[in-house]
């Protein structure tokens, strides 16, 4: 008996699904939103400081995490990422993040004391049954909130961006981006990691605290 594949929770199945469907050379033919959307996987990139991941045409993408110790509760980790150079495969170009805006920025986490995550970040490999299948980053963030505390509870909002070409007249080729797809609120958390855990319906990290709330708060 095949093995059935649970699916994600639906407004991530129907955002991903979407964007798939949107690729470059995607056949729609013969298949649905909700063919795509009952059968998405999301495989997690383990990244502890650099990992480097298989895209099209053989090519590497390379990812960074580098950590900004500020010896305090306000550390942070910068997320970059590179590809082989569209004219220069032997260098490296940058792969920029941007906005719903096409506005590009610095991508960086916010882990605070690690029981009262900020923002969280992570990479994955998203892959329909019909073969499909992109680079993702999601990232969780959650704001401080009018209290003093970083571990009172407030509204934590997604934030989907895939990998996309950009698009060229042939003569001038340019390296891919990732394109912000959408953003969704996710309700309240004290902890960003845990509310991008839940979302995802995947486990914890290892030492993650699974409730950052400051009790009687």
């Amino acid at each position: 008996m095949k093995k059935q594949k649970k699916c994600l929770p639906k407004p991530l199945c129907t955002i991903l699904a979407l964007a798939l469907l949107l690729l470059p050379g995607a056949g729609r033919a013969g298949s649905t939103i909700q063919d795509v959307r009952d059968t998405v996987r999301v495989i997690p990139i383990k990244l502890d400081t650099e990992a480097q991941v298989p895209i099209q045409k053989g090519e590497v993408l390379k990812l960074l995490k580098l950590y900004h110790d500020n010896a305090n509760a306000c550390s942070w980790n910068e997320y970059l990422a590179f590809e082989p150079c569209p004219r220069e495969a032997a260098l490296l170009c940058a792969v920029p993040f941007r906005d719903t805006q096409g506005k590009e920025y610095s991508l960086r986490d916010a882990p605070h004391d690690g029981e009262d995550a900020l923002t969280t970040v992570g990479f994955y490999t998203v892959q329909s049954a019909q073969g499909r299948w992109n680079l993702f980053m999601i990232r969780m963030e959650r704001p401080l909130g009018d209290s003093t505390y970083a571990k009172t509870e407030t509204t934590a909002h997604v934030s989907l961006f895939r990998l996309a070409p950009h698009d060229t007249d042939g003569a001038t080729p340019e390296n891919n981006y990732f394109e912000e797809i959408a953003t969704l609120p996710m309700g309240g958390y004290c902890n960003s990691t845990v509310a991008l855990a839940s979302f995802l319906k995947q486990p914890l990290p290892p030492g993650t605290a699974p409730d950052g709330c400051m009790q009687g708060q």
